[in-house]
């Protein structure tokens, strides 16, 4: 009998241990999960990077927003900043599809100045709005929102016409013709003048001309 409740004593024994450990073990399951998972802090105001004026740019190129809504083009370079109008989404004209042209202005903190906007004479096949404006005036929109057609036969790594070459946009490659309008751009970055930073199949760059042909090269 004595036996038996020391053998009874001993297991309770084990069993607090093994409790306490499990709930230790809990505890800091808990904690890494915290710290895994906790959102992170708030960046402090110090850390914020302080841009400069807009830049100045001279190019033309068109909406990339399909939203049925429209590009809202804002006041001020920030998406909090209210709306002046909206550039409406591609017209489909036969197979083709015609989105709005932009004049490009300017550029700051990732967005375009832009003073007019308007479609193409192509997505008025019946004439009447022919160079009819969506948009006159000043304001901005997000640099990914616009799209051009490169012009330039050489990717450059600065808006220099002295720059190192970063990519050739012309001649053969693999057996087959390349031109500056058929390169892949997934997005424009920025501008500078007549300068146009993209971000092409060839990495990102500087292209000394782009233009708004949407269905050929750059004349």
């Amino acid at each position: 009998m004595a036996g038996r409740k020391r053998g009874r004593t001993r297991a309770r024994g084990r069993a607090f241990v093994l409790g306490v450990a499990g709930v230790a073990g809990l505890a800091g399951v808990a904690a890494l999960w915290s710290l895994k998972f906790s959102p992170p802090r708030a960046e402090p105001l110090s850390m914020k990077i302080v841009t400069g004026p807009a830049v100045t740019c001279s190019f033309r190129g068109w909406s990339n927003d399909p939203d049925p809504a429209g590009l809202p083009v804002r006041v001020n370079p920030d998406p909090s900043s209210p709306a002046l109008a909206r550039l409406p989404p591609p017209k489909t004209i036969g197979v083709d599809e015609f989105a709005v042209i932009v004049n490009v202005t300017g550029y700051k903190d990732g967005w375009f100045r832009i003073s007019e906007a308007a479609f193409p004479d192509e997505a008025y096949p019946q004439g009447g709005n022919t160079g009819r404006p969506v948009f006159s005036g000043a304001g901005w929109v997000p640099a990914p929102m616009v799209k051009a057609t490169l012009g330039s036969d050489v990717l450059r790594t600065a808006p220099r016409a002295d720059a190192p070459k970063k990519a050739a946009l012309s001649g053969t490659r693999g057996g087959f013709p390349i031109t500056p309008d058929g390169v892949a751009v997934k997005r424009l970055m920025s501008c500078q003048g007549a300068w146009v930073e993209a971000e092409t199949e060839f990495g990102p760059g500087w292209v000394a001309k782009a233009c708004a042909r949407q269905l050929s090269g750059c004349k």
